[in-house]
């Protein structure tokens, strides 16, 4: 009857309505707006440990449902956008990839842990308690910079030209006593 034909085509609708709202959890860290790097089972190790052969990494453990991870959320962001041509930033979300946390030892959230170039181990940043310093964060990364900054002499310059023809050198000007850390 048509009666029953609408309820059928009612009920399937309302079906369908629900599994709309049942879709996966959007990731705290918006893929597609954020600076902040997603970290799963499928790219920590290549984002994270593969990349410890040449750059130096930050992944904040967290866990959405801590108020600590909301608080500072917004101010990873902006570390996030500031630093994202010197450093690699990324985020794993605990809950979901319980895994990866445990297997890297992470037992309070949020932790931020700088991932500097082998051999140097990790270190730590814990904001449970605290808000977010990024200030901290950034000295615990820059740190482990390299320097290839050269100090041109009268008795050097002429290899200074010569060594590498092909590759682009930067002479650098300056009466400060440390060299900024984006020509290092």
């Amino acid at each position: 009857s048509m009666r029953s034909f609408s309820k059928t085509v009612l009920s399937g609708l309302v079906g369908l309505g629900m599994l709309g709202t049942q879709a996966e959890a959007e990731p705290f860290y918006n893929p597609t707006k954020s600076s902040v790097m997603n970290l799963n089972n499928k790219n920590f190790e290549k984002q994270v440990t593969l990349n410890r052969d040449k750059g130096i990494s930050i992944v904040q453990y967290y866990k959405a449902s801590e108020a600590a991870t909301t608080r500072d959320k917004g101010q990873y962001e902006k570390f996030a956008i500031e630093q994202k041509k010197m450093l690699r930033i990324g985020a794993v979300d605990c809950d979901e990839f319980g895994n990866i946390c445990t297997k890297e030892g992470v037992t309070e959230y949020p932790t931020y842990r700088v991932y500097p170039p082998f051999p140097v181990p990790h270190s730590d940043y814990v904001s449970v308690d605290a808000e977010l310093d990024t200030d901290k964060l950034k000295k615990m990364s820059f740190k482990h910079i390299g320097n290839r900054v050269l100090e041109i002499t009268n008795t050097n310059h002429d290899v200074f030209k010569a060594d590498n023809p092909g590759k682009p050198k930067v002479l650098l000007f300056s009466d400060k006593a440390k060299t900024p850390i984006v020509f290092r």
